[in-house]
């Protein structure tokens, strides 16, 4: 073919092939552990605990209190848990550690479980209003209708004389 090289690859290295001449460095080796697939069973809460530092088991032991005062809160308020403690947790804390935030969630979830029946939402979907539908939605709320005027007038003694001057 015109324009094609036509040498042979017979190493087998192209672009998808790893090269078998890669070093490995500690920070590499703790890239593959991380994003290489587990082979064994999950961690269990304990395990997760405790191979926390103390800086983060205080992290967890602060926001599970704050997050449990919080859902019971809004319990109390709702007559039901309106989400899930990992939600309220990524609502609270939006750019905290996923990380500590899934262990919080799942202390909180064994001390004190909230069913997935349980929980009964305020929004199926957060509804989108602007700042000139929400003001319109007041002000129609706010204009009296024709009944409204009529009873008014006539519990003032009013009628359409004195009114409009006929």
């Amino acid at each position: 073919m015109k324009g094609h090289s036509t040498m042979a690859n017979n190493n087998n290295e192209g672009l998808m092939q790893p090269k078998g001449t890669a070093s490995t460095t500690p920070i590499t080796d703790k890239f593959k552990s991380i994003l290489s697939p587990t082979s064994g069973t999950p961690l269990s809460l304990e395990e997760k605990l405790s191979k926390l530092s103390q800086s983060e088991l205080n992290t967890v032991t602060s926001q599970a209190k704050l997050a449990h005062l919080s859902s019971k809160m809004t319990a109390k308020v709702h007559g039901a848990p309106p989400q899930s403690y990992s939600e309220l947790l990524s609502s609270m804390y939006p750019k905290g550690d996923s990380n500590l935030q899934s262990i919080v969630a799942e202390v909180l979830q064994t001390s004190d479980p909230i069913a997935e029946e349980d929980i009964v939402r305020r929004y199926k979907e957060k509804p989108s209003y602007d700042r000139e539908a929400i003001a319109q939605i007041y002000v129609d709320q706010l204009k009296p209708t024709d009944d409204d005027v009529k009873n008014f007038t006539a519990d003032a003694g009013l009628n359409d004389q004195t009114l409009y001057g006929k």
